[in-house]
């Protein structure tokens, strides 16, 4: 069975772009008491 080929760039690429945009929506997020 052949192990598949994987792409690190690609891979860092959009790790980078999911970690950049979660870190954009906790940004946004208001906690607080009501």
């Amino acid at each position: 069975m052949a192990t598949p080929e994987f792409d690190l760039g690609d891979i860092k690429r959009r790790m980078q772009g999911a970690v950049s945009s979660l870190s954009k929506d906790l940004g946004s997020l208001r906690t607080g008491r009501a």
